[in-house]
């Protein structure tokens, strides 16, 4: 069932004007901002480790991993036992290690998924080579 244009899916909705309960409470939590973080700020003074890991939070911004080489040719089976290699011995951390496996995962489909359709162009065209061209469908 299609809408008319111009027509509301839910006429009987929400009226115009109406403020949404969450803009209420931000307004009512920006009132209370400063003496919240006040006391947020005393108590990570005093020892409170969440509150103190809250505002570390927000007030460093988040380590990026630094990108990472790893050197190796041949197969891509060979190229994953270097990166495991690169993890053992502490040179990458393995969460990159786990992106990088997860990259040559990827890589290791595209080429399979290329090889097939290089093997099935070459299986049609000897087919058709010996009964004729295939009626594609419609």
């Amino acid at each position: 069932m299609a809408f008319k244009k111009g027509t509301s899916g839910n006429p009987s909705g929400r009226p115009r004007g109406t403020t949404d309960r969450r803009s209420e409470l931000r307004e009512q939590l920006a009132a209370e901002g400063p003496k919240l973080l006040r006391k947020l700020v005393a108590l990570a003074k005093g020892g409170d480790v969440d509150a103190l890991k809250f505002l570390v939070s927000r007030l460093v911004p988040p380590v990026k991993e630094l990108p990472v080489s790893v050197q190796g040719d041949g197969t891509l089976a060979a190229r994953g036992d270097r990166v495991l290699q690169e993890c053992l011995e502490g040179r990458i951390a393995p969460d990159q290690a786990a992106n990088l496996l997860a990259a040559l995962t990827a890589q290791s489909r595209l080429a399979e998924h290329t090889e097939l359709e290089k093997r099935m162009a070459a299986l049609e065209k000897k087919l058709d080579e010996t009964y004729g061209p295939t009626p594609q469908p419609r």
